[in-house]
């Protein structure tokens, strides 16, 4: 979905407090919209461009299990899902395997930052959602919108098939027992009474750290 319209609510009275038209910054950007694409879809995209290119081979199923610096190359070990094992060549290896890299772990690099972190929900309901959002706004409303609650915010976005709420848990331990009913409540309480199919999909964690 293509973007080009996006709101803020205080969603307690509701009232409408931003309107912007991404048109507004035409002249600062090449793009003045947001771009709604799934993971999976944006995966295809990046995998038929690197399969166009071809600078290497993508190697699905594939696990570290060890690294070795050469100074002129580095070697990489790997283990298949069958249990082979593969020993990978290259100029250059990146840690982009995650918060807790192997890759980095097996070089000594730390990662350094604050140890608390934010948690956040992602729910999802069917795309009758957002007229069950608009009957309670009023109006219409536009395909993202930030909506202030009572105690947080969630933010709403208009997929193709479907409607995503965000949601802020918090920064508390232990919030990844969370139970998942109860995040089906919250986000059914913010598209209100009646919306039966609401699912939580998931709760990641935001880390402020960075590899040193």
């Amino acid at each position: 979905n293509v973007v080009r319209r996006f709101h803020v609510w205080d969603w307690a009275k509701p009232k409408l407090l931003i309107d912007l038209d991404y048109q507004r910054i035409a002249g600062d950007t090449t793009c003045p919209f947001r771009l709604h694409v799934g993971q999976s879809a944006l995966c295809r995209v990046l995998f038929e461009a690197l399969e166009a290119l071809q600078p290497g081979a993508v190697r699905w199923g594939h696990k570290a299990l060890f690294v070795e610096d050469r100074r002129d190359h580095v070697l990489v070990t790997a283990q298949a899902r069958d249990g082979h094992l593969e020993i990978l060549r290259g100029q250059w290896l990146c840690a982009c395997d995650g918060q807790n890299s192997f890759i980095r772990k097996q070089l000594g690099i730390a990662s350094e930052g604050p140890t608390h972190h934010e948690s956040f929900v992602i729910a999802h309901a069917g795309p009758g959602a957002m007229d069950a959002l608009e009957a309670r706004a009023g109006r219409a409303m536009a395909p993202v919108s930030y909506l202030f609650l009572q105690k947080d915010w969630a933010m709403v976005m208009q997929m193709q098939d479907q409607v995503r709420l965000l949601f802020h848990v918090g920064s508390e331990a232990g919030n990844e027992g969370v139970a998942t009913q109860a995040m089906v409540e919250r986000a059914q309480a913010v598209f209100g009474a009646g919306q039966s199919d609401v699912s939580a999909t998931a709760l990641y964690r935001v880390s402020l750290r960075l590899a040193s």
